[in-house]
């Protein structure tokens, strides 16, 4: 497997094949979000558990498909570390993010040669009753009047909010900001391209400025929004 991937294939780690519905698994369609990351996608089922349980599977499954990548990129180390707020602490010379939803969990992974930072999100598609509270937390005044074009209301809050999560999770690891969601907002969706487009608002360092642009691939399947941001060198 090299570094640049372009044919992605999404597969569950075999320690955690127990608790995952295969046919979940193998519905999953590609998911390219963007062609210099190792991405994976597990589809796993912790229904019935206790909320502690859940999460401790969630964080396990995270790690064992970071585990993999990380060994498919040549990785010596493959373990990630947990930080003082809780976020990955990887490799050195390796950089990724992980994310995860009630039933899936993603990892992205990569040489810090080939991409300086990269943020990851999956979000549930939100339910009608959720989707003023998504907006009223993630949406600057300018985006509640962005042409979503043909994206229901509760996808395009769901879109927006996952694209700032992984805005956040590329950037605070590289520049140690702690960004909000107002400091950045919608300027351009491409619904056929699957890509949008979010300017800085605030100074964040001498290169990331207001003004600053980023491109954030997305996708939309299994009633999940899927989003991934990359700086490059």
């Amino acid at each position: 497997m090299h570094a640049t991937l372009r044919d992605f294939r999404f597969h569950a780690p075999r320690a955690w094949r127990a608790a995952m519905t295969r046919d979940g698994i193998d519905a999953l369609p590609a998911l390219p979000l963007t062609p210099r990351l190792a991405q994976r996608l597990a589809w796993i089922t912790p229904d019935g558990l206790p909320p502690g349980q859940r999460r401790q599977a969630e964080f396990q499954a995270g790690r064992q498909l970071a585990a993999q990548l990380l060994a498919a990129l040549g990785a010596p180390a493959t373990q990630v570390g947990v930080a003082a707020d809780r976020s990955p602490l990887w490799p050195d010379g390796y950089v990724g993010s992980i994310s995860h939803s009630r039933r899936l969990v993603g990892v992205a992974v990569a040489r810090r040669r080939d991409v300086r930072a990269v943020g990851i999100d999956i979000e549930a598609i939100a339910e009608e009753p959720a989707v003023e509270a998504i907006e009223s937390v993630c949406m600057r005044p300018e985006e509640r009047e962005f042409d979503a074009g043909a994206l229901t209301r509760a996808e395009f809050a769901t879109l927006l909010f996952s694209a700032k999560e992984a805005f956040y999770k590329c950037m605070q690891p590289l520049t140690r900001v702690a960004f909000d969601f107002p400091d950045v907002t919608l300027t351009r969706i491409d619904p056929a391209a699957q890509r949008l487009e979010l300017r800085l608002l605030r100074a964040a360092t001498a290169e990331f400025g207001p003004g600053h642009l980023f491109q954030c691939g997305y996708r939309s399947a299994q009633g999940h929004v899927y989003t991934a941001l990359e700086i490059g060198h």
